[in-house]
């Protein structure tokens, strides 16, 4: 019994495996390994990499031999795999801030166009707390709207299979972390609009134009 024993990689799943000694002359082998891990005493120079590829290529000159030690091997791996998802991220987090900036420009232009409206409110008795809140509230509300629409979309895939080999809690994962960074952000780009609508003087805005 070892520890957890990951084949492809740290970053993939530990499955139950077992392992049985083989023989170089055993019938059942049917192939000569493609590869054999030495674990070295501590200290080891490197120029013992020269020697060991030296004596290899001495016993069987028609193979070929190289030698990389495990943490090359890790470090080769986890540049594989995060890399994609380093430019997969930045590109992502581009978009998002163009998302952002174009639903404060959005929400500043509808603050602008119902002054009158949010003066007439102000006029009538409406805190500046109440304003601002009217104007998150309408967003979360958008949002929410879109969110549901987004999420009855979203799991059309798991359902007809179409990433069949991606489990359901994946997607159900990514929905919540979905909710989580929305609203958040949403409520962040409305902060400016609703503030702007605070200030709003109810005497200038039933005149402006």
């Amino acid at each position: 019994v070892i520890r957890d024993y990951r084949k492809d990689g740290e970053l993939s799943d530990s499955p139950y495996a077992s392992f049985q000694p083989k023989s170089m002359t055993d019938p059942d082998r049917g192939y000569a390994p493609w590869s054999y891990m030495i674990r070295l005493n501590p200290g080891t120079p490197a120029v013992f990499e020269e020697s060991l590829l030296k004596s290899l290529r001495a016993e069987a000159p028609e193979w070929t031999f190289e030698v990389k030690s495990i943490v090359a091997e890790r470090q080769d791996y986890l540049k594989g795999r995060f890399i994609p998802l380093a430019l997969g991220g930045t590109l992502a987090g581009f978009l998002i801030l163009m998302v952002g900036m174009g639903l404060l420009g959005v929400l500043w232009q509808n603050v602008t166009q119902r002054t009158q409206e949010l003066g007439l409110r102000r006029a009538l008795g409406a805190t500046a707390e109440e304003v601002r809140n009217q104007i998150i509230g309408e967003i979360v509300m958008l949002t929410t709207l879109a969110l549901v629409l987004g999420v009855v979309l979203f799991l059309q895939v798991p359902l007809i299979g179409v990433f069949s080999f991606v489990p359901v809690n994946v997607f159900l994962s990514a929905i919540a972390l979905s909710i989580l960074v929305i609203y958040p952000f949403v409520i962040l780009c409305g902060l400016y609009p609703g503030w702007l609508a605070t200030r709003v003087n109810p005497s200038q805005a039933l005149q402006y134009e």
